[in-house]
Order: structure tokens, then C-alpha cells, then sequence
């Protein structure tokens, strides 16, 4: 396809027609249409393009990625992989970037790129999981903290102790105490955790609001470098939690 061709496609249509190679067999006739999101995301001046065509791979790859992640990590439950996909697209937002898009022969290069954003993921996840195994005697879960519940009724105390410990959690018998254990754990979270203003924002809104990336990144364009960056953080985040002895701590009690 030619150069240009495919410049009057909204980025919606891309996805559309891109989308169809995970559908039919005949995948390789719309790779064009996926590596134009992919050109458009890493070479676009314009912030809310390069920013709408992330979370278009977002939607189109995490899966894809899961089911890379499933073949070598079988012991892995689905959210562990679903939150391993994240840190692979943060990776991948992290050094896929306008040279490597440009030494992509064709768009199956980008895909090789992808995996082995995955295969370096993985073998991250299987270093820190024999780290903590040797660090503690506990069945201390190894998956990220997550904010799946429903936030119409959701409080600090909930997602601060969502998918933290493997244990079941003590029942908190009044709404002091609930109080009580929500301020301490969001003092943890403030202090030794988030270590900047940016990363507050994130933990605030990801844990106390229930909000993903990309509406965070939509809340505050004016903090954050691109919605990649807004993953990175929260992978970042995830992991300090799950590490911190003093919050694990307070939810064994």
C-alpha cells in the first residue's frame, strides 16, 4: 500500500478494519491499517491522536498479549496476566518509538518488538516471584492491586486492600476502626509509596476513584507526558504496594 493512502482514515476506522485480522484468517490484508495506528501513535505531533491510538493497540493487543503470557505462565490466574499485559504495553510505550517504527521492515517487526517487550516482562515477574518466595514464608499474592469492585460505594480502606494479601482479610466490626486502618494504610501509600506530586494523583485516582489510565492521563494532560506515562506509574505503584512490608503488615493484623 502506498505511502500516505491510509492518512484519510480516522483512527476509528483503522481499528475497525484492523480489528478483522483477529476475526478471519486473511489477517496480513489489513496489517496496513494496524501499522498506521502503530505510525500514527509514535510519529504524531498531536497529543490527543497519539494519545486515542495507544488506547486503540490497548484494546486490540492486551488480549493478544494474555494469551502470549498464558503459553509460558500457566500457573498465572487471569488477572495476573491481564496486569502483566499493562506492564507490557508500558514497556513497549517506553522504547517503541519513532527509530524503531522507522526500522520496522514491515508489521510483523512490530510484533516481534511486542513480544519480546512480553518475553522481558515475564521473566521480570518470574524473578520477583522467586525473590519474594525466598524473602517470606507467607503466601503473600503476587498480583497488582486492583480497583475492579464498583466505585459508587468504594473507600480507601477497599482498594487499598484489594488484591494486597492472598489472605482473607480480618472483618473490620465498626466504621471507626474501618477509618482508622483506611488512614493508616493511605499515609503508607502517601509517604512511601507515591514519591512524587504525580504519582499522588495517580494512587488517588486509580485507588480511591476507581479510574483507569486513560482517564487519568484525561483528568490531567497538563501532568503527565502521555497516557504511557500514566502506566508506568501505575506499574510502578503496583509493585512498591505489593513489596511494602508496613502495608501488608497492617492488613495481617
Amino acid at each position: 500500500m502506498a505511502a500516505g493512502a491510509l492518512d484519510h482514515y480516522t483512527i476509528e476506522e483503522l481499528a475497525k478494519r484492523c480489528e478483522q485480522q483477529h476475526v478471519h484468517d486473511d489477517a496480513r490484508a489489513h496489517e496496513p491499517y494496524c501499522q498506521e495506528i502503530f505510525r500514527r501513535a509514535v510519529i504524531s505531533d498531536d497529543r490527543a491522536i497519539v494519545d486515542a491510538c495507544w488506547e486503540e493497540i490497548r484494546r486490540l493487543y492486551r488480549g493478544v498479549i494474555v494469551q502470549w503470557m498464558r503459553r509460558r505462565l500457566y500457573r498465572m490466574t487471569d488477572d495476573e496476566l491481564f496486569d502483566m499485559a499493562d506492564d507490557v504495553l508500558a514497556r513497549f510505550w517506553k522504547y517503541f518509538r519513532r527509530a524503531q517504527f522507522e526500522g520496522a521492515t514491515h508489521f510483523g517487526s512490530i510484533l516481534v518488538f511486542l513480544r519480546r517487550s512480553a518475553n522481558s516482562v515475564a521473566m521480570d515477574w518470574h524473578r520477583e516471584g522467586q525473590r519474594m518466595r525466598t524473602d517470606s514464608e507467607t503466601d503473600v499474592a503476587t498480583d497488582s492491586i486492583t480497583s475492579d469492585a464498583s466505585v459508587d460505594s468504594i473507600t480507601p480502606f477497599d482498594v487499598a486492600t484489594s488484591g494486597v494479601m492472598s489472605k482473607p482479610l480480618p472483618a473490620v466490626e465498626t466504621d471507626v476502626e474501618q477509618r482508622s486502618v483506611a488512614q493508616l494504610a493511605w499515609a503508607i501509600i502517601s509517604n512511601e509509596i507515591a514519591r512524587n506530586e504525580r504519582e499522588r494523583i495517580v494512587a488517588k485516582l486509580m485507588w480511591s476513584e476507581g479510574l483507569k489510565p486513560g482517564q487519568i492521563y484525561g483528568l490531567h494532560t497538563d501532568k503527565f507526558r502521555d497516557v504511557g506515562q500514566v502506566y508506568e506509574i501505575v506499574r510502578a505503584l503496583k509493585k512498591r504496594a505489593v513489596e511494602n512490608g508496613k502495608l501488608r503488615d497492617l492488613f495481617q493484623k
